[in-house]
C-alpha cells in the first residue's frame, strides 16, 4: 500500500480565499489564458491542492469549460516538494492524444519554471510502436531533456497520457494484476504523492470498453485511489452505472459559442461536402469536412488539394504521430494568430480536439458525436455565429446502436432544426434514451 503522506500545510486553501488562491493559479499557470477559475474548478482546485483529501467523482462539463485544467493545475502546479498527486490521464482508444499533449506540455514548462522543479511526462499511446512511447523531462531553465526511456511506472514520472486498453496492460497485463497501488513506484524523496486516475472525455467509450470502464473503476474504487471521471456528454444512464462515485458540481452547460444549424438530405454525401466547399470556403475562415471514414477523408483531400493548396490539411488516427502531431500544432497555431485552414478529418480526431472551427460540414452522427462536434464549432465564441451543416443520405448514423424508432424521431429532429439556432438541450434526452456510452 502507498505510504501515508506527510502533513503538508495547506490552511490557506482552507480559508475564504480558496477562490482567490484558485484564480490566480488559473491565471499565471495558463499565462492569462484563463483570467480566473468557476466555482467549481476552484472547488476541485481546494479538493485536490491537499495530500489528506480522497477524491472519487465525475464531472461534468460543456465542451472547452476547462476539464482537464481544473485537473492539472492543482495536481502538478504546486512546488514538486508539495505537489500531492501524480497523473495518470486516460482518454479513449480512439483519441490520438495529440490534444492532451499540446494542451500539457506548456503547463508542464510553466511549472518548472515557476517552482525551480522539473516536471516529467509520459506519452503512451494505444496501438503506437515502441519508438512512440516516449518521456520527456522540462526543466527550470526552460530546456527539455529527451526523448528518454522510462516506464509510466516509474516514480519520477509527474504526468502519463495514455489510452484506456495501454492503462489496462500497464496494471493487468502479462497474465496478471499488479495490485494497484502497490505496483507504483514510491517517490525516494521525503514526499510520497498520491496517484490520481483522471478518466477524460469518458462519453467516447463504445458500450463494450465502458463494460470494461465500469469493472476497472469499480477495481480502482475498491483500492482507495483517486478517481476523476470528466465528461460532457455521459448519459444519465452511464452515470448510473457509477454510482459509488459522487457527482462534481459544475453543469454540463450553457455550451460554447453560437451556431446555427443546418441538415441536408442527399444521394451522396461525399460529393455534396465537396460542392458545399468549394462554394462557400473563404480563405481564413476556418472549415472542416469531417468524415466517418479515413479512406472518405483521403478521397476527398485529393479532390481538393490542386484547388485549395494554401493552409489546406488533412488530420486523422491512421497517420504516423509525428505527423498528426505536427499538423495539429499548425491548426492551433493558425488558430493563435487568427488565421484560416481548410481541414480534412474524421469524427474519431476532430471529437478528441480543441480546434475551434467556424463553419462545419458533416456526415450524419449520432446524438453524441453530434455534441461533440458542436463543441468545436466556434467553440472560442469569437463569432457571432458559426455553422454546422449536417448531411444525410438516410442511412443510419456511422456506429450507431440507435434503433428504427430512435432513429427516425433522430433525423426528424434534424430536419425539423434545419436553419435554427443549435441547442445542445435538443439533443441531450436523445443521449439520455440510448444506450451508447461512445
Amino acid at each position: 500500500m502507498q505510504n501515508a503522506p506527510i502533513e503538508v500545510e495547506y490552511e490557506a486553501l482552507a480559508s475564504p480565499h480558496a477562490k482567490i488562491i484558485a484564480d490566480a493559479a488559473f491565471r499565471t499557470s495558463s499565462d492569462g489564458q484563463f483570467e480566473g477559475s468557476y466555482k467549481w474548478q476552484s472547488d476541485l482546485y481546494r479538493t485536490l491542492s491537499d495530500a489528506k483529501n480522497d477524491v472519487g467523482l465525475i464531472t461534468m462539463g460543456y465542451a472547452a469549460s476547462g476539464k482537464t485544467e481544473a485537473v492539472l493545475i492543482p495536481s502538478l502546479g504546486m512546488h514538486r516538494g508539495g505537489a500531492p498527486r501524480r497523473v495518470f490521464m486516460i482518454e479513449s482508444d480512439e483519441s490520438p492524444l495529440d490534444d492532451a499533449y499540446y494542451r500539457a506540455v506548456p503547463y508542464l514548462k510553466n511549472f518548472a519554471s515557476s517552482d525551480g522543479e522539473p516536471r516529467s511526462l509520459y506519452l503512451d499511446r494505444f496501438q503506437a510502436s515502441s519508438a512512440d512511447q516516449q518521456c520527456w523531462t522540462y526543466l527550470a531553465s526552460g530546456t527539455v531533456e529527451g526523448p528518454l526511456t522510462c516506464s509510466p511506472l516509474d516514480s519520477g514520472v509527474d504526468l502519463v497520457l495514455t489510452n484506456l486498453s495501454r492503462f489496462e496492460e500497464f496494471f493487468f497485463g502479462a497474465g496478471g494484476v499488479n495490485a494497484l497501488p502497490s505496483s507504483l513506484a514510491v517517490d525516494d524523496s521525503h514526499i510520497t504523492r498520491k496517484n490520481l486516475f483522471f478518466f477524460n472525455e469518458a462519453h467516447r467509450y463504445d458500450a463494450e470498453s465502458f463494460n470494461r470502464f465500469t469493472k476497472l473503476l469499480a477495481f480502482l474504487y475498491a483500492e482507495d485511489v483517486d478517481i476523476i471521471v470528466a465528461s460532457s456528454t455521459l448519459s444519465e444512464e452511464c452515470r448510473a452505472e457509477l454510482d459509488f462515485l459522487s457527482q462534481g458540481s459544475n453543469s454540463a452547460y450553457p455550451s460554447s459559442g453560437r451556431r446555427m444549424f443546418h441538415f441536408q438530405s442527399t444521394g451522396n454525401v461525399l460529393a455534396s461536402i465537396e460542392d458545399a466547399i468549394r462554394v462557400r470556403y473563404p480563405l481564413n475562415v476556418r472549415t472542416a469536412a469531417v468524415l466517418n471514414t479515413v479512406a472518405d477523408a483521403e478521397r476527398l483531400y485529393e479532390r481538393l488539394k490542386s484547388s485549395y493548396s494554401h493552409n489546406l490539411f488533412i488530420y486523422h488516427h491512421e497517420q504516423a504521430p509525428p505527423r498528426r502531431q505536427s499538423t495539429y500544432a499548425q491548426l492551433r497555431g493558425l488558430e493563435k494568430e487568427g488565421l484560416g485552414y481548410l481541414l480534412i478529418t474524421t469524427g474519431a480526431c476532430l471529437e478528441a480536439s480543441d480546434l475551434d472551427i467556424s463553419d462545419m460540414f458533416s456526415t450524419f452522427c449520432s446524438p453524441q458525436k453530434l455534441l461533440l462536434r458542436a463543441g468545436r464549432c466556434n467553440r472560442r465564441r469569437h463569432l457571432e455565429f458559426g455553422n454546422i451543416t449536417i448531411y444525410s443520405d438516410g442511412e443510419k448514423p456511422h456506429g450507431s446502436t440507435m434503433n428504427a424508432a430512435q432513429y427516425d424521431r433522430y433525423r426528424e429532429a434534424m430536419k425539423s432544426c434545419h436553419r435554427s439556432e443549435f441547442d445542445p438541450t435538443n439533443w441531450l434526452g436523445f443521449v439520455n434514451t440510448e444506450r451508447e456510452c461512445g
